[in-house]
């Protein structure tokens, strides 16, 4: 019973769809910027980077990457689906 409760409410929704995209590509830009200042950091003041900031920004450019392509896919998808349903293009009123 969850599971069809679960389905009815999300049934087909373009709005996750839209989340993933938008998600992935807040992480990657926010991995870019952080891997920006690493680097100017490093030729500026010629500081090296913790080892842990820089393994971050490249788990979250990764992440980023694969949730955009993953939105860029699921948008697709969601158009192939709503083209096979064969809904109307326009409803026109029957005249008598």
């Amino acid at each position: 019973m969850i599971s069809d409760s679960v389905n009815g409410i999300s049934g087909f929704l373009s709005g996750p769809l839209a989340l993933v995209f938008y998600v992935g590509l807040t992480s990657f830009i926010a991995a870019l910027i952080v891997l920006v200042v690493i680097v100017m950091r490093l030729l500026v003041l010629n500081d090296p980077a913790n080892g842990w900031l820089a393994l971050i920004s490249i788990i979250l450019l990764l992440g980023g990457i694969q949730l955009l392509c993953l939105g860029i896919v699921s948008k697709y998808i969601a158009e192939i689906y709503l083209e096979t349903k064969h809904w109307p293009i326009y409803i026109a009123k029957e005249i008598k």
